[in-house]
């Protein structure tokens, strides 16, 4: 098995030598917690004397005080090292699920190298947090069968199965009115050749909102209101889609909210934007919202899907998917996601069952 690849962003002036400034702002944050620079050494694992020789370094780089002693209250950070702690964590929030995302998209390429060697399934998956606890459950057990993960649209996993790029595609489906219209954008894919599905999981959808929703966001009726920030999913993504009939369905015009804002392109990314405060309100699963201690407005309930090419169902590789989706350690994993439901959580459909069944759940 080759060894996973770990991204990291790391914060470095542009002196000469370059000062790294990571361990700096990890002390920073050690002594805004305790309040004591002694302390915070030993949380840091660092002698105290280090601890001091790297403030007083990042104060000659920085030329600004940075800690300050005060008698009675031990030690303090000054304005401006409070504001870097702050836009550190903010950026880091902001910034984890793309540094996330190039790992998993290097590791996946360097994993179809070895595919001819290892017994690799490549999943193309739309985002879900269901879908990175396979990735957990994997690198918790290490066997010969390995999934390389690559996030896609529903849309674009779907076009790449049928090109037999992949070997399982995820996509979401909404339950009631709207499935029909996702279906219509999926219908060339699912049609083309026979395919199986196997169910994943139900999860909510709804509004992300700061907490104690200050704007009093109701619906999606709020979202055109000038003062509130919105940020969007990419264009081609299922949620982006489920999001524009929403609109359209409480009077919206879609295009003003969706062609303005910024963008991004995971569930988590949307709640780090709104949980940072540079916007007011995303639209995404309640998992991500729960995580950025984010209020979340549930709207609508979407099926979670794995399409497999119906002559692979019997292979060593899908099956070897299958007993993933079923062993206990997997559903005790997804009973912990909040808004996900795992009720018929590795039950395979055709594409005729899958639309006469009402798999929709009380969550």
């Amino acid at each position: 098995m080759i060894p996973d690849l770990d991204l990291s962003v790391r914060w470095q002036l542009a002196t000469e030598p370059p000062y790294d400034m990571g361990q700096l702002v990890q002390i920073l944050m050690a002594i805004e917690k305790v309040g004591n620079l002694a302390a915070a050494a030993k949380i840091c694992r660092l002698s105290y004397r280090h601890a001091w020789g790297m403030i007083r370094d990042g104060e000659k780089h920085l030329k600004t005080t940075l800690v300050q002693t005060v008698r009675g209250q031990g030690s303090v950070l000054t304005e401006l090292a409070q504001q870097i702690v702050v836009l550190y964590r903010r950026h880091e929030q902001l910034l984890h699920p793309h540094v996330q995302g190039v790992a998993q998209q290097l590791n996946a390429q360097l994993q179809e190298l070895y595919a001819q060697q290892r017994h690799i399934l490549r999943l193309h998956a739309s985002h879900g947090f269901a879908v990175e606890g396979l990735m957990r459950w994997q690198s918790d057990h290490p066997s010969g069968f390995r999934m390389a993960l690559q996030y896609r649209t529903g849309g674009e996993a779907l076009a790449l199965l049928q090109k037999k790029e992949c070997d399982v595609a995820g996509f979401q489906l909404p339950t009631g009115k709207y499935q029909d219209a996702m279906l219509r954008l999926y219908q060339d894919y699912l049609q083309s050749e026979p395919l199986l599905f196997v169910l994943l999981a139900c999860r909510r959808v709804g509004l992300f909102v700061q907490p104690h929703n200050p704007l009093q966001i109701q619906g999606m009726a709020d979202l055109v209101r000038p003062e509130v920030r919105v940020v969007n999913r990419q264009p081609g993504s299922g949620t982006r889609y489920l999001m524009r009939w929403l609109l359209e369905d409480a009077g919206v015009d879609a295009d003003l909210v969706l062609n303005y804002g910024a963008t991004e392109f995971t569930h988590m990314a949307v709640a780090a934007h709104v949980a940072s405060g540079m916007a007011d309100v995303g639209f995404g699963i309640e998992t991500a919202a729960r995580r950025c201690g984010l209020e979340f407005i549930s709207l609508e309930q979407e099926r979670y899907f794995f399409a497999f090419h119906q002559d692979m169902v019997n292979s060593a590789i899908i099956q070897s998917f299958l007993s993933v989706l079923r062993s206990p350690d997997y559903k005790h994993y997804m009973q912990q996601l909040a808004g996900y439901e795992s009720e018929h959580m590795g039950t395979i459909y055709t594409l005729e069952q899958l639309l006469q069944q009402d798999l929709s759940v009380s969550l």
